[in-house]
């Protein structure tokens, strides 16, 4: 389907809920109740969608000793929410390289930690991507 101007029907007094999708973008949803007394009254419902572009994250891992490629690393992606709390959003590892990428969400903000078991200590990098 081309453009972006969808139309359809609403039954009064009922809740609906939009989603839009597009490759390579994040998903929304949008919720409204009909019952509300702003939208009861209106002969026309107009409920634009934002999609946020989403980057890709390519991680390298190398011996900080000797700058030779690191594989099987374990890499994790954490979430920060405004109040600093973190969710862990996914976790990769390749036994054959030194490389994983994640799917970022502009206006957001994450953490990337780096492990592997018989190094010891794990590297940690953030990425702010709210502005």
């Amino acid at each position: 389907m081309e453009g972006n101007d969808f139309n359809w029907k609403l039954d009064p007094g009922k809740v609906y809920e939009l989603r839009a999708s597009k490759d390579g973008y994040t998903g929304v949803i949008d919720r409204f109740d009909l019952n509300d007394p702003e939208l009861a009254s209106l002969g026309l419902i107009v409920r634009p969608l934002y999609l946020n572009q989403r980057v890709m994250l390519d991680v390298y891992t190398f011996n900080q000793g000797n700058n030779e490629e690191l594989p099987n690393t374990r890499v994790s992606l954490y979430e920060v929410a405004e109040g600093g709390s973190e969710t862990l959003i996914a976790t990769d590892i390749d036994p054959l390289s030194n490389q994983v990428e994640f799917p970022l969400d502009i206006g957001k903000r994450y953490i990337v930690r780096a492990e592997r078991d018989d190094f010891g200590v794990s590297t940690e990098e953030e990425i702010d991507l709210r502005e």
